[in-house]
């Protein structure tokens, strides 16, 4: 298990319905507040890693929000 994971999320209304006390805290198993290791910046995830200085074992990066916002206009 990684000593420290490091998330990036680019909607403060996501970090905000997980955070503590948040409608959704019970429910996402407290993930970001239960546990120290876990650390969540609020920023869009190729810039964050662009501008970081720090190395990753893993980068995990999904374009689902990306690309449906996107699709209309490429079909267009």
């Amino acid at each position: 298990m990684s000593s420290r994971i490091v998330g990036a999320e680019i909607n403060p209304l996501i970090i905000n319905l997980v955070a503590d006390g948040a409608l959704y805290r019970d429910y996402a198993g407290k993930l970001y507040t239960g546990y120290p290791q876990i650390q969540v910046e609020l920023a869009e995830g190729r810039n964050f890693v662009a501008r970081s200085q720090e190395k990753y074992d893993l980068i995990q990066f999904s374009q689902v929000d990306t690309w449906a916002a996107a699709a209309p206009a490429l079909t267009a």
